[in-house]
Formats: structure tokens, sequence, C-alpha cells
């Protein structure tokens, strides 16, 4: 019985090699005959070239805006585009950049004021 199940483990291990050996000749074909390595060292380079460091915070905000963050979302939502939180601040963050000098002005001092920090439990 161990010999069967060693044989069958040593065949299913040929075609597995096999399989993965064929599917590394198909993409081979498709990149242009590339080496790994080539291919590797494009792909890092690119991710390098795109990637933005990306910084996490958190901050205090009323509940009546934490509300409004996700109504946006659902209004996103409805227009067929899923977004997050993040994403939602983002764009106000580019909207208000984008703003006259006399607009942003205007919207900054219509944002209440809160104490910053953690709430007492």
């Amino acid at each position: 019985m161990k010999r069967d199940m060693k044989t069958a483990l040593k065949g299913s291990l040929l075609m597995e090699e096999k399989t993965v050996k064929d599917r590394f000749e198909k993409a081979e074909t498709l990149l242009g005959g590339k080496t790994e390595t080539e291919i590797s060292e494009e792909g890092i380079e690119k991710q390098y070239e795109e990637r933005v460091k990306v910084v996490r915070d958190s901050f205090t905000m009323p509940q009546t805006d934490y509300d409004l963050i996700t109504l946006l979302k659902k209004r996103s939502l409805q227009s067929g585009i899923e977004t997050n939180k993040s994403e939602i601040l983002r764009a106000g963050l580019l909207s208000l950049n984008q703003m006259t000098e006399k607009d942003f002005l205007e919207k900054i001092q219509t944002v209440e004021k809160i104490k910053t920090g953690r709430p007492k439990q």
C-alpha cells in the first residue's frame, strides 16, 4: 500500500512539474522570450516608479461628517463607482485644492472647530 501511494505521489508531482513548465513556455512566447530575471527587474522598476508613499493617520471628526462620508459613498455606488472613506476624503482634498483662494477660505470657515484628540471614555 505504501508503495502505491509513493508511486502515485511521484506521478502527481511529475504531472505538476510538466504543467508548470508548459505555463512558463506559454508565458515566454507571449512576453517575447524575455528571461524571468528581465521580466522581474522590469516589474520591480515599474512598481517603484508608480509607488507613492502612503501615510497612515487618524483624526477626529463629528458624527455628522462621518455620516456624510457614508452618504457620499452610497451616492458614488449608485453611480456605479465603489469608493472607500479614504478615496472620498482625498477627492475632497483635490476639490479644495482646485478652488480659488476666496472660495477655499469661505469653505474652510464653514467647518466646525472641534477639540482634537480622543474623546474621554
